[in-house]
């Protein structure tokens, strides 16, 4: 990339476009290698990676780690074991 290119695209125009050139590199180089694998798109650079990967390799991109499920069942039943106390005080209330 020339400073020309810098200068009237600034650089994040010039980083992606680089990158975009990368991605179009790698489709035709080893698109037989791209087919049948687990891979995700980088949303930064849009240059495809491993789905494992934790960090895009061109960009730096850190991907969000996947929420656990644990985390959403044990607030489930947190939230039961407080309602039925509740619920039973309002019973015994309303009687």
């Amino acid at each position: 990339m020339s400073s020309y290119d810098e200068k009237n695209y600034g650089y994040d125009a010039v980083h992606r476009r680089a990158c975009f050139l990368r991605k179009a590199q790698v489709k035709g180089q080893e698109a037989t290698k791209l087919i049948g694998s687990k891979r995700k798109e980088c949303p930064n650079c849009a240059v495809e990676v491993p789905k494992d990967s934790q960090r895009c390799p061109v960009c730096g991109y850190e991907f969000p780690q996947p929420k656990s499920r644990l985390f959403k069942w044990i607030a489930i039943i947190l939230i039961i074991l407080f309602l039925i106390p509740l619920v039973h005080l309002l019973i015994r209330a309303l009687k």
